[in-house]
């Protein structure tokens, strides 16, 4: 009962040190303007491989405590580095105008979690428009639609992400036209094509009677030419 316990009070302790350590981290990224990613954060590959390591580590009474405080000294030692780490693997978002001005209202971490979770849930149902760029990176938007079908810009990568919101809109229409625009031709060939081959097989079909109408007059003629001639041997 007593080894239950201390599992179990290890277990809360080092899963408390956890959400604090990450809670600070949340604090920190928004206080320099981001939120996290959480798409990206999660595919960091030696974060995934952390998290196997951690939840072995997790489950060990006392070792789980040592190494929560361990995770979390590194932290406070390394801070600009782990930011850097995950600004290098494109980890971290900007925070919009609005996103700053709410965060200003309620500056915690648990404020920032859950700003980086509802834009995480805002990207996985919204829109995504990838359009091509010659000269570097391609312009990627993620945008939905409200009520009044209005679009509803969410995220916007590459060089559009420099735009303002309109521009990014004007860009978004012009794109979907140009696409709509594409499909019509698509679908105005693929007709003419079609048509022009039910025209050549009704000319395929056309001569084929032709051939055949030929070829029964011509066995006809021969038919007929040889009657005359067994005609004419009886006759003499």
């Amino acid at each position: 009962m007593e080894l239950l316990f201390t599992w179990l009070s290890s277990t809360i302790i080092s899963y408390g040190i956890n959400i604090i350590n990450k809670l600070k981290m949340f604090k920190d990224i928004a206080d320099d303007g981001y939120k996290i990613n959480m798409e990206k954060y999660r595919n960091i590959p030696f974060e995934n491989k952390n998290n196997v390591f951690k939840r072995i580590i997790f489950l060990i009474p006392i070792i789980n405590i040592l190494s929560s405080m361990k995770d979390s000294f590194e932290y406070l030692n390394y801070k600009e580095a782990t930011i850097f780490k995950l600004k290098l693997y494109g980890a971290l978002d900007d925070m919009s105008l609005d996103e700053k001005n709410k965060y200003q209202k309620k500056p915690f971490g648990i404020y920032a979690y859950y700003m980086s979770i509802k834009m995480a849930k805002k990207l996985k149902n919204a829109h995504k428009i990838t359009i091509p760029n010659t000269n570097g990176r391609d312009n990627i938007i993620y945008f939905n639609f409200d009520k009044k079908l209005n679009i509803d810009i969410i995220k916007a990568e590459g060089n559009i992400s420099y735009k303002s919101k309109n521009e990014q809109i004007k860009m978004i229409n012009d794109y979907m036209k140009e696409s709509v625009d594409d499909i019509l031709n698509k679908l105005m060939e693929k007709e003419e094509k079609q048509e022009i081959s039910s025209q050549q097989k009704k000319i395929n079909e056309l001569t084929d009677l032709k051939n055949k109408l030929i070829e029964v007059n011509k066995n006809k003629d021969n038919g007929n030419n040889s009657e005359k001639e067994k005609t004419y041997i009886k006759k003499k």
